[in-house]
């Protein structure tokens, strides 16, 4: 029997974001407004863990239990070779597609940078790095924001620089790879980066510098895969990077690298290095206490070169202070020179302690200034954050273990300092002491998880403008916010994330209603949002934490509903015709505590009073979603002896319309099955569903979507988004006893399938898959179409 379809007529559009461009989840739950209280978790760490390993086992070989080396060029060159025959060919019919957003919103930043030559009026060019996304451009001030990244590559960024050199300005640097966050024990699930990037055109254009990262995008074999810091020495241009405990040179422009201090050994993801530079050159380097050998603390340098760096602070050296911890008991270290003091730099370092308010609350971090004048450093930790009260996360100072930290110093006032964890603060005596510390962003206060209005939690990076040291940029896991009065007793912040494009949605829900635009979706660590406004493409956010599944409800009593949630569980459902508010809790008295880490539930297209909420192997009930509350559910007690001890309920479908007597649910699961219950809504609790596995199926995978024909639930699509496997099946006889099912991925073998859905156009029936390299659209006239 050949394939009915393939999957490789039109390329209808290249994805923006790399499969590994996966970020962490943190804890507590965020929204990018204070509309409601938001649930966190007792173990940020190890929700992140779980958010990589949801994630990792979505995309591993199962074969290997490993990512395919290589396999990110692999997909693309298969991908752009297909496009290529289908335009010689002339079979391109791409669709017609528009914008949907969010265009005011985005996602985390860890760099942003002023152009030097900034004026604000001839010069008004900002760059700034987005995690997922990669490097973005302002021309106007940061008002609007354009990409400027290389098409199908790695579209991600973690440090930017500049050659601030009089005759080298239109030089930049951008680095990839970020550990911070990751975890160690997840094979393959950290997100690499492939080196340093460079633009010779002031961020027009970018290309990769090759031998800054010469292996595997896909393989943790090297220092250089995760890069944190890049910077330009402002005498000589030598350009700098810090990888995993160690510190790299190029002195042609990163056309070539030599290592110029390194830590011997092997390295993890926790040797997290920084690196900075003062206006005459001189060059001080971070290691993480984690570090194997006796290179931990702070090292300076007036050349740079390899033999002449001295350790200041850390294990053996004679000016390490009192107060600062041994190798092994502290993490990442960041550094901050003061521009107005070019003896003064300070050190801020995650402590290793994560406070409770339940057991011992303290600061999470140490901070210490270091005076090259006299050789001495300060011990100021006892003058960090810690405001009345206390809330888990949030106050004393936190940092989530280093995966936010920041600090630096007013290019005007030597005295005021901005650190940021998940919050930001800023301090006007240089941290001599506690009174002038002042919370300026993240969340409100220390006693509510509401957000600070205007920002967002967890800060990674200042920018300051040149020549107005008042105006200040903060970039943070919800994108770009700026103040123009960095010393007000009050910041106030203004959202300048138009354009900076960095979400990535779990799911995402359109209004059932005929002719609403409207569109509700759940995002990587930045939560439930949705659209509003005429133009349909700013949102605003609903819900707090990781999003997850998301539905919208018809109109039930002059109400419209929408069903939100956050990761491991959580589900609550908003009256969305009230606005603002808090969310009412639904989940049902039952389900497993911590399921499936995108939270899994399904909204009938056409009937949203029927809802559907998986948790591990259960599945439960409701035909009154409006009203349910979490004792009334009912759970199809047939599914956990189905599916098995242990094993996630990946994916929910239903069929659609009135076209058939009895209607189905099918729904797939994280080792590859896929299983059918005929009439889900009432039939007898016990029932178990019906597994329809194909024979042809992958032995084991992550089935990653499942699409029913909207006028025939015969019909029937099944995608597996791992690597290595067969990815895309459909039958035309989904209810019989035992479907025949067809694999139908056709040429496009490389990618991992994500997602997928059956449209009917007229009398034509339009299959499309959404892939780790783009959409992906096949069409079949007829009302179904027949084996051949």
């Amino acid at each position: 029997m050949k394939p009915l379809l393939t999957f490789k007529t039109v390329l209808v559009c290249i994805s923006f974001i790399s499969l590994f461009t996966f970020k962490g989840c943190h804890q507590p739950a965020k929204s990018p407004e204070p509309l409601m209280q938001r649930k966190g978790s007792e173990n940020p760490m190890a929700e992140m863990e779980k958010a990589l390993q949801f994630e990792f086992n979505m995309t591993k070989d199962p074969a290997t239990g490993r990512i395919p080396e290589n396999i990110r060029k692999l997909e693309l060159d298969q991908a752009n070779a297909l496009a290529s025959q289908a335009s010689i060919a002339g079979r391109v019919a791409a669709n017609a597609y528009s914008f949907q957003g969010p265009e005011n919103l985005g996602g985390r930043v860890r760099s942003v940078a002023y152009d030097v030559r900034f004026d604000g009026v001839l010069n008004r060019t900002i760059l700034a790095g987005g995690i997922s996304g990669g490097v973005f451009k302002s021309i106007d001030d940061g008002a609007t924001w354009a990409r400027k990244s290389p098409l199908t590559d790695h579209f991600s960024c973690t440090s930017i620089a500049q050659d601030p050199r009089l005759l080298n300005q239109d030089t930049w640097y951008y680095a990839t790879g970020e550990s911070l966050g990751n975890s160690t024990s997840a094979t393959g699930a950290t997100f690499f980066g492939f080196g340093l990037y460079k633009s010779t055109n002031n961020g027009e254009t970018w290309s990769r510098l090759t031998t800054s990262n010469t292996g595997a995008l896909e393989t943790f074999d090297r220092a250089d895969d995760f890069i944190s810091k890049v910077v330009v020495n402002p005498v000589n241009g030598d350009v700098y990077y810090a990888c995993l405990s160690g510190i790299k040179r190029s002195t042609t422009g990163g056309t070539t690298w030599t290592s110029v201090i390194a830590p011997p050994g092997s390295f993890t993801t926790t040797f997290v290095s920084d690196i900075v530079v003062t206006s005459t050159g001189r060059l001080y380097a971070a290691f993480s206490g984690a570090c194997s050998t006796a290179y931990d603390g702070v090292w300076t340098s007036t050349s740079g070169d390899a033999g002449s760096w001295t350790r200041i602070a850390g294990t053996g050296s004679a000016t390490t202070p009192a107060g600062w911890d041994a190798k092994g008991a502290y993490g990442r270290v960041v550094l901050a020179t003061t521009p107005t003091r070019e003896d003064v730099v300070y050190a801020l370092y995650d402590n290793l302690v994560t406070s409770s308010c339940a057991g011992v609350a303290a600061t999470e971090a140490k901070l210490f200034k270091w005076n090259l004048a006299t050789t001495t450093w300060t011990n100021l930790s006892a003058n960090l954050p810690d405001e009345p009260g206390c809330l888990d996360g949030n106050d004393p100072f936190a940092i989530q273990g280093g995966y936010d930290l920041v600090i630096s110093v007013s290019p005007t006032d030597s005295m005021a300092i901005y650190i940021g964890g998940t919050n930001a603060y800023r301090n006007t005596d240089g941290f001599k002491t506690s009174a002038s510390n002042k919370r300026i962003g993240g969340y409100a206060g220390s006693g509510s998880y509401a957000g600070y209005a205007g920002s967002h939690a967890d800060i990674h990076c200042f920018a300051f403008r040149p020549g107005a040291s008042a105006t200040m940029i903060c970039g943070n896991d919800g994108g770009l916010q700026r103040t123009t009065d960095a010393m007000a007793a009050a910041v106030g912040w203004t959202n300048i994330s138009t354009g900076f494009r960095t979400y990535q949605y779990y799911y995402v829900a359109i209004d059932p209603r005929l002719g609403n635009t409207k569109v509700l979706g759940g995002a990587q660590d930045n939560g439930s949002t949705r659209n509003i406004g005429g133009a349909g493409t700013s949102f605003e956010g609903v819900y707090g934490g990781d999003g997850v599944s998301v539905g919208l409800s018809d109109l039930v009593g002059g109400s419209t509903y929408e069903y939100v949630g956050s990761q491991e569980g959580d589900i609550e459902r908003r009256n969305s015709t009230l606005g603002s508010g808090f969310a009412t809790d639904i989940k049902p008295t039952g389900a497993t505590e911590k399921g499936i880490f995108v939270t899994l539930f399904h909204v009938d297209e056409d009937n949203s009073e029927k809802l559907y909420y998986a948790s591990v192997n259960q599945l439960f009930r409701t035909s009154s979603a409006s009203t349910v509350a979490p004792g009334t559910w009912t759970e199809l007690t047939g599914f956990p002896g189905a599916v098995g001890a242990g094993v996630n309920l990946s994916v929910l479908a239903t069929t659609r319309g009135t076209y058939a007597a009895t209607a189905n649910l099918f729904a797939g699961t994280e080792d590859g099955k896929v299983y059918r219950l005929t009439n889900p809504s009432s039939v007898a609790a016990a029932t178990a569903p019906t597994n329809i596995t194909g024979a042809g199926f992958p032995a084991t995978g992550y089935v990653s979507s499942i699409s029913v024909n909207p006028r025939n639930d015969d019909t029937v699509l099944v995608t597996f988004s791992n690597y290595g496997v067969s990815s895309v099946f459909w039958t035309g006889n989904a209810k019989s006893a035992t479907p025949t099912w067809v694999n139908v991925e056709g040429a496009l073998t490389l990618p991992s399938y994500r997602s997928s859905a059956i449209v009917i156009n007229g009398a034509t029936v339009e299959y499309y898959v959404g892939t780790s390299v783009g959409l992906y659209r096949a069409t079949i006239s007829g009302a179904a179409p027949a084996s051949t």
